[in-house]
């Protein structure tokens, strides 16, 4: 074989031009549809005292779940109790996620009234689902609510998934990035 110098080009056939097969991502509307699907498959999974958070990355929205076992499950999305001035949802917002079916927010933060709080009640938008739950109902629902509060698409998205001695829970069928 011959040696070459930095400055010799080698010649490679790489036969005729191919064109790239590869599979294009889908539209906004089908990867929500797509994720509505998965996450109702997380939320089936969820056993009794694991919970799952959906955030958006870049604003502190979300949707939160937590497993009840017999009792059903509990849902929660953010309300004003917890955002700071700038982030503060609009009145119209608020409107929409009552309108789609969140319970309104009953209690304030237990750290403002530790005597005030009801397990039947929340800081913020909730529902709780007795079984048999509907999860593909409750998953669109959620993919709504992210929706209105101002993720384009679920690649918007983050989860953070545990149980009650805080051990991480992977949901990787959901297809978004786990916050660690």
């Amino acid at each position: 074989m011959k040696n070459r110098d930095a400055g010799d080009r080698a010649n490679v056939d790489v036969g005729p031009l191919q064109a790239v097969r590869a599979i294009e991502q889908p539209n906004a509307a089908t990867a929500w549809a797509e994720f509505a699907v998965e996450l109702s498959r997380a939320l089936t999974d969820l056993n009794e005292d694991e919970y799952l958070i959906v955030s958006t990355k870049r604003n502190p929205y979300f949707v939160q779940f937590a497993g009840q076992g017999g009792f059903g499950i509990r849902a929660e999305t953010i309300s004003n109790q917890y955002l700071p001035h700038g982030r503060k949802l609009a009145n119209e917002v608020a409107a929409m996620l009552v309108k789609l079916g969140w319970k309104t927010p009953t209690n304030l933060p237990e750290h403002l009234d530790p005597e005030g709080h009801s397990p039947d009640g929340s800081p913020n938008y909730f529902l709780d689902l007795a079984p048999p739950v509907p999860y593909d109902a409750l998953a669109k629902l959620s993919v709504q609510t992210l929706m209105i509060l101002g993720a384009e698409h679920p690649g918007d998205l983050q989860y953070k998934a545990f149980n009650e001695a805080r051990e991480g829970i992977r949901f990787p069928n959901l297809h978004i990035m786990r916050e660690r």
